[in-house]
């Protein structure tokens, strides 16, 4: 029974610390250079315009994830901070809008890009913006 205790432990603090903060940070970079890549493009087009909220999104939920699940997996002593106990109430919601935010604009860059693909020219006689998808 204890040896498994441990395995749990080791298991929660290799997946849920190492791995979740490893490749949320890697997940940080990437949405950060999605950032700077979108913001900066010349012919800023609708879909340029969905990505960028979509990275903005994505980098919330990132962010949020690690401060909430991966840092006190690491860091067990960062609970009984009074101020990350009142952060914690403020995160958690801003998680949740970071991911139902990156569900819609997915979908939204779904619809985009049907009707880019499907009805070229439908696409090309209106001219809507990236705001009508959202």
């Amino acid at each position: 029974m204890e040896s498994e205790e441990e395995t749990l432990d080791l298991f929660r603090y290799l997946v849920e610390g190492v791995l979740l903060v490893m490749f949320g940070a890697l997940g940080c970079v990437g949405n950060l250079m999605c950032i700077i890549t979108f913001s900066q493009k010349l012919a800023q087009k609708s879909f340029h315009h969905l990505m960028l909220c979509l990275a903005i999104f994505d980098l919330l939920y990132i962010l949020m994830s690690i401060m909430l699940f991966g840092l006190p997996t690491l860091y067990p002593y960062l609970r009984k901070f009074s101020w990350y106990a009142y952060l914690v109430p403020v995160m958690l919601p801003m998680a949740q809008v970071g991911l139902t935010g990156s569900i819609y604009l997915t979908v939204a860059i779904s619809i985009e890009r049907y009707t880019t693909v499907v009805h070229p020219f439908f696409k090309l006689s209106h001219a809507w913006s990236s705001w009508i998808y959202i």
